[in-house]
């Protein structure tokens, strides 16, 4: 027979990395397993992990509570959430009940979260003495309070292929950028780096968050999070260049179609219809009656003149 106590909320915590804390407490002897328990928030379920393999009403501390810790980012907004936890009561082999608690927690929003993070450089190359590289670094606008520059929590190293001045003014073919780069959004976490380089070219471009963002990220616990990307850049031609190399293509597609058009294809054949005698026979007498009615016309034009 079920019995009227099964978990009950014993403590939670919500914190400003966007991640909650919520402990359960088992007062019935029958056992909710973890893996069972559902946690929603606006019907969204809540991803997480539990402390214990299932909770129940007995002595053993970890086994009597079960602490919930939610991922990061998923309470961004300063407010009050109400959470439905969903979970089954097992009494027996043959005998299990579903049972719905809920509860509301407050949270200070979001102002900084490591699993929100996410570095990497989409597209570096050299044209006409100007590099360029395109650079999407997710999280450095989580909040208004937690918005940084990507220059300011990302270090660069460059490798070119010739000696070049960094804004440190040590002179290497590595380093960090020169004094003269600008960089700025392109939106949907983009930035565009350039400065210039005469005639040197950048081989290759590493990137990473620094200790001034990254440092209270644990690289153990935000694995999945890229914090460095290398990436080989590109030579390429001049701009003039590639337009004479678009025009020559459309020149080419143009002659192209100027020739299928001449093709055997393209010729309307004469078919044994248009050849028939009967056909040929009206076609005729129309040219005759035409050119009758022409030169009646001309002789009645003398005449009246």
């Amino acid at each position: 027979m079920q019995s009227s106590y099964a978990l009950e909320l014993y403590d939670l915590d919500c914190f400003n990395d966007g991640h909650a804390t919520i402990i359960l407490s088992g007062n019935n002897e029958s056992k909710a397993y973890t893996k069972d328990i559902k946690l929603t928030v606006d019907n969204n379920q809540v991803e997480g992990s539990w402390s214990s393999l299932f909770i129940k009403k007995t002595s053993i501390m970890d086994q009597k509570y079960g602490t919930f810790t939610s991922k990061e980012g998923i309470f961004k907004e300063k407010n009050t959430y109400n959470i439905n936890v969903d979970y089954v009561l097992v009494e027996n082999s043959t005998a299990s009940y579903k049972e719905t608690i809920s509860f509301p927690i407050e949270c200070p929003g979001l102002l900084f979260s490591c699993t929100i993070l996410n570095l990497s450089v989409s597209d570096c190359y050299n044209q006409e003495g100007i590099f360029t590289a395109i650079i999407n670094a997710q999280g450095l606008m989580q909040s208004k309070d937690s918005t940084m520059q990507p220059d300011k929590v990302i270090s660069f190293t460059i490798r070119s292929k010739n000696n070049y001045i960094d804004k440190n003014n040590f002179n290497s073919k590595e380093g960090d950028l020169p004094a003269n780069y600008t960089i700025s959004s392109i939106g949907n976490d983009n930035y565009k780096l350039e400065f210039e380089l005469d005639a040197n070219t950048v081989n290759s471009m590493f990137i990473e968050f620094n200790d001034e963002l990254f440092k209270p990220c644990n690289r153990n616990v935000h694995s999945k999070v890229k914090y460095y990307d290398l990436k080989e850049c590109s030579l390429k031609p001049p701009q003039d260049e590639i337009q004479d190399e678009k025009n020559q293509v459309k020149g080419q597609e143009i002659k192209s179609e100027t020739e299928a058009s001449k093709s055997p294809e393209n010729i309307i054949p004469v078919t044994k219809e248009d050849l028939n005698p009967k056909n040929i026979v009206i076609l005729s007498a129309t040219v005759l009656l035409i050119g009758i009615v022409i030169i009646y016309w001309l002789k009645r034009r003398e005449i009246t003149s």
